[in-house]
């Protein structure tokens, strides 16, 4: 719904400017950005390695959001975001390895309410391979993720994840707001859709196999399940 009048100023940090074309993580935040976009909002997004990813930096700026990228903010981001946080009213930090870099000096200079977008959770997904693979790599990741992520979730107003799961984790041990969120938002959907299967047919998985649980869930289905 189109909410004109929010008139909040916003700053998105991630790891990079969305590709929404490439990945899902990408994806998915470019819908929220475009939601934000859409209440009313003004937006500003700094990812942490501060390029000026084309065409989607253009694109972004087209949207009417602010993207802070060169060597100068490069080199200035403690400076910049000590001078600067006290004018925004939402922060919406994203993905622990990158949020926890910022949510220290967030804290300290501003008021805004904090959001701390997990994506999925490190330390569970760790934990997974650890039982099945029973590497203490894999223990060792997910106690150094577990410390993290709780830090964050811990300083953070409100905690989105993705999927109910990882919601039911965090709500044992966090009295705070933690939502589970849509991966995406679609302003509108094709009508066409059959949702009648017995008339389909074919699979198509679509995961970037750098990523080992995608490369382990396609194993898993091709030799567990499809037979």
């Amino acid at each position: 719904k189109d909410r004109s009048r929010f008139k909040k100023r916003v700053l998105v940090v991630d790891h990079y400017v969305p590709n929404h074309d490439k990945d899902a993580g990408g994806k998915c935040t470019y819908m929220y950005l475009k939601t934000l976009v859409r209440m009313g909002a003004h937006v500003t997004f700094m990812g942490d390695n501060f390029a000026r990813l084309q065409p989607y930096t253009d694109e972004l700026n087209q949207m009417g959001i602010e993207v802070l990228y060169g060597n100068n903010y490069f080199l200035n981001w403690e400076y910049w975001l000590s001078r600067n946080l006290k004018y925004f009213d939402y922060v919406y930090l994203q993905r622990p390895h990158i949020s926890i870099k910022y949510i220290d000096i967030i804290k300290r200079f501003s008021k805004a309410k904090v959001i701390y977008f997990a994506h999925d959770l490190h330390h569970v997904r760790e934990y997974r391979r650890y039982l099945l693979e029973r590497s203490e790599e894999a223990l060792k990741l997910s106690e150094y993720w577990k410390k993290i992520e709780y830090e964050l979730f811990s300083k953070a107003d409100v905690g989105h994840v993705v999927g109910d799961y990882e919601q039911r984790v965090l709500q044992k041990d966090f009295d705070k707001p933690i939502r589970n969120i849509p991966l995406y938002v679609y302003e509108e959907l094709p009508g066409d859709i059959n949702k009648d299967f017995s008339t389909r047919h074919d699979i198509l998985y679509v995961g970037g196999f750098g990523h080992p649980p995608n490369e382990d869930a396609v194993i898993w289905f091709a030799k567990e399940i499809f037979p």
